[in-house]
């Protein structure tokens, strides 16, 4: 379980702002930069809303506590590293902050570059939108699922930090990252519907982490490795599948190939009486991705004549795994 990044945010009356630029010594546009000149991984914002003043808080979790793997057992020290923010800032620190943005993220190292490059590819094959959320492709290092309560990301890091010019970290190496961020609009609907506070505390646990990367990545990337049709054809030919299925299930990965998750589901067909219906209703969509994921083949093919480095196995894992058999 890895965590990435929060924002949290603290409303402050004229009063306290003016009384911090005289503790500080600063006019409030340096104030930020004299504050987190102190510390690693946080950054403040002061910004006028109305008559009320707002401080944002983003807080960096590898930064922070200075490693790459932040688990569940480091919200203590997480704390008390806030609780030590808001003592300098205000002592005697009778402040406290309010979550507004908690990215939960999943690193998968994929050892080589064309791979990484290859997979960010099939991945624009990908549906055009889950539930809310819809697809951005735009760039070839990186790809947004986007609403205003939940975005999802998925880029490759190493390319994310040259493109920065900034130094790739040893946990960064390598790393095709997923994101799942939840946004202020989806904290506010848990906490009116489930009550749930917004707190650092109600979501850093295993199995908010579980609940949100499962739920939103893999239904979007799909289980199974990446093969060319011939190799996944020969699997499908040597499955126990019936004869008729093992040919429309071909034909599938043929479509989804040809015209993306998307395209697929919009493809049309004439029945019997010539009158338009679709190739692959809601039912049969989800049974040849059912019979796929029994073969471990994912939906999304790699083009057939795309030239790639393979092993004697003759596919790509999927870098998911991991996350999709926790």
């Amino acid at each position: 379980m890895i965590y990435f990044f929060f924002s949290l945010e603290q409303q402050l009356e004229d009063s306290e702002v003016s009384a911090l630029c005289r503790k500080f010594g600063k006019d409030i546009s340096l104030l930020p930069n004299e504050i987190d000149s102190f510390f690693k991984g946080i950054t403040t914002t002061f910004r006028k809303n109305g008559l009320y003043w707002w401080m944002f808080v983003h807080i960096d979790f590898i930064k922070l506590l200075e490693k790459s793997n932040i688990q569940e057992k480091d919200l203590k020290d997480i704390q008390r590293k806030i609780n030590y923010y808001l003592y300098f800032i205000f002592d005697p620190n009778d402040k406290s902050l309010t979550l507004i943005r908690l990215d939960f993220r999943f690193d998968a190292v994929v050892p080589l570059k064309e791979h990484r490059e290859l997979l960010l590819k099939l991945y624009k094959k990908t549906a055009e939108k889950y539930g809310f959320k819809r697809k951005y492709d735009l760039y070839e290092t990186s790809i947004y699922f986007n609403s205003e309560s939940v975005k999802i990301i998925c880029y490759d890091k190493e390319a994310e930090r040259k493109a920065k010019g900034e130094d790739i970290r040893p946990s960064e190496e390598n790393v095709l990252r997923f994101e799942v961020c939840l946004l202020n609009r989806h904290l506010n609907y848990m906490k009116k519907t489930y009550g749930l506070e917004k707190c650092l505390e109600s979501y850093m646990n295993n199995e908010f982490w579980t609940k949100y990367m499962k739920g939103n990545i893999c239904p979007i990337f799909f289980k199974g490795n990446y093969y060319k049709i011939n190799t996944a054809t020969k699997i499908i030919e040597e499955s126990n599948f019936k004869d008729r299925d093992k040919k429309k299930l071909r034909n599938f990965l043929c479509d989804v190939s040809k015209h993306g998750i998307h395209g697929v589901k919009r493809l049309m067909v004439k029945d019997s009486k010539g009158i338009l219906k679709p190739k692959y209703s809601k039912y049969l969509f989800s049974k040849y991705i059912r019979m796929l994921e029994e073969l471990n083949i994912n939906p999304i093919l790699i083009p057939k004549n795309y030239k790639v480095a393979f092993g004697k196995d003759k596919f790509i894992s999927n870098p998911l795994d991991f996350l999709q058999s926790s």
